[in-house]
């Protein structure tokens, strides 16, 4: 409140949802919840399901990076404590590496990698793939997205906005004008 209308942003990491309406309420509501982390491991689960092959030739590439990539993480994952993805079979892999701690934290932290990888000749190695995917399984990233981010919302305890009279009028002379 005394910087005017500056929001505290809040990681959805962790899935912190016994603190979301302590934060609401702290902050009058004006605070911004940060999803990206979560909405990229909701793409990883459509990953897992849809195309295992490439998610196991991801997941070999963001090991590799794990120990630079979680520099700027407090975490505890450890791949020595999940299996390589070959050694899994394609109903675990979302199990292991979406849902258990270890295997969660190394592709969470692990996106940038996943989506800069480049090949020797300067190709993305998974990035134009895993946008491809994403838009074929755009209903299942959907539902997973809503029912993972839904959660978080739930957690929040807050009403929704009733829209602002004076964005309505807004709208209202921008439509005339056309």
């Amino acid at each position: 409140r005394a910087h005017g209308g500056y929001k505290i942003s809040v990681h959805s990491g962790s899935d912190k949802f016994s603190i979301y309406s302590m934060i609401a309420k702290a902050t009058g509501n004006k605070f911004h919840l940060k999803t990206a982390g979560t909405s990229w491991m909701e793409a990883v689960r459509v990953i897992v399901r849809k195309d295992p092959a490439l998610f196991r030739q991801i997941c070999d590439h963001v090991r590799g990076q794990f120990a630079q990539d979680k520099a700027s993480y407090h975490i505890s994952g450890d791949p020595a404590h999940v299996p390589a993805p070959a050694g899994i079979p394609d109903a675990d892999l979302e199990k292991v590496y979406v849902v258990e701690d270890d295997g969660r934290q190394i592709m969470h932290v692990t996106y940038g990698s996943a989506f800069t990888a480049k090949d020797a000749a300067g190709n993305w190695m998974f990035r134009d793939r895993i946008f491809a995917l994403l838009a074929k399984e755009e209903e299942l990233y959907t539902q997973c997205l809503e029912k993972h981010l839904g959660r978080h919302v739930k957690g929040l305890k807050v009403k929704a906005a009733a829209p602002k009279k004076a964005k309505a009028k807004t709208r209202a002379k921008v439509a005339a004008r056309r």
